[in-house]
C-alpha cells in the first residue's frame, strides 16, 4: 500500500471523489483524519489515520492516479506538431512529413515542478 500525499488529490477506493476536511480530529481509535467522499446522493464521511486506513483496518482513501494522455506527432526532420489524434494528425498533415507518432504520458511525468501549467487543446 501506497503512502498518501495529502497534499495532492484523493479519492476513495471505489473511484468516487472525495476531500480532506480535517486532520486533527479527537476520538478513542485514533483516526484523526476526517474525508468526505463524493456518491450521487451526496458527501458522506470517512474517518481514516494519515495512511488513509480507516476502522478495522481498511483502506478508504488513496491518492488519485494520474491521467494517462496519448497525443500524435507529426514529424517534419527536426520540428514536430502536436495533435489530439491521428486523425487531426492526419488532417493537419504538411507536406515533408517523414513519420505520424502517438506519445503516451502521464500528467506531471518528467516535470521538476509539477504546479506547471500542463499545455492543453
Amino acid at each position: 500500500m501506497n503512502k498518501i500525499d495529502w497534499s495532492k488529490p484523493i479519492e476513495a477506493y471505489s473511484g468516487l471523489p472525495a476531500r480532506l476536511i480535517c486532520v486533527d480530529m479527537i476520538n478513542s481509535q485514533n483516526l484523526s483524519y476526517a474525508v468526505l467522499v463524493r456518491n450521487k446522493d451526496g458527501e458522506h464521511l470517512n474517518i481514516c489515520n494519515s495512511a488513509g486506513i480507516g476502522a478495522f483496518g481498511i483502506a478508504l482513501v488513496r491518492n488519485v492516479a494520474p491521467k494517462k494522455r496519448t497525443i500524435w506527432l507529426n514529424i517534419y526532420g527536426n520540428e514536430a506538431t502536436v495533435h489530439s489524434s491521428s486523425t487531426k494528425a492526419d488532417l493537419n498533415a504538411r507536406k515533408g512529413r517523414v513519420a505520424c507518432v502517438p506519445l503516451t504520458y502521464c500528467e506531471g511525468e518528467g516535470l521538476s515542478n509539477p504546479d506547471t501549467a500542463p499545455f492543453s487543446f
